[in-house]
């Protein structure tokens, strides 16, 4: 499983990870922060897309805590584009996917 941030999951379009839906979850926070972004974006396709993934509940409401906490409870790999979160992933000790070529690495192996 690879928990998705919220970046990588609006570039949709250049990186396909909606192919690979049961191997991806993503925490409630980022979910709402996928919504709202989507929303402002107008893209209803993004909004299709995230029906029916896998969310993991924390106790944290701002997406980046979500992250970490979802990440070292479950030893979830996260694949993120935030310079700032990588940085406090890698503290936590979690496996952090940093590139499109990496993640896209990563899910083919993971089926």
């Amino acid at each position: 499983m690879i928990l998705i941030d919220t970046n990588i999951a609006l570039e949709y379009k250049k990186i396909p990870i909606f192919f690979y839906k049961r191997e991806l979850v993503f925490t409630e926070s980022v979910i709402k922060e996928i919504n709202e972004q989507a929303k402002i974006k107008n893209e209803k396709v993004l909004l299709k897309l995230i029906e029916g993934v896998r969310v993991v509940k924390t106790n944290e409401k701002i997406a980046d805590n979500s992250i970490i906490e979802a990440a070292v409870s479950n030893n979830y790999k996260v694949a993120t584009f935030d310079k700032l979160l990588m940085d406090r992933l890698k503290k936590a000790g979690v496996c952090v996917i940093a590139s499109r070529g990496e993640l896209i690495r990563a899910l083919d192996h993971s089926e």
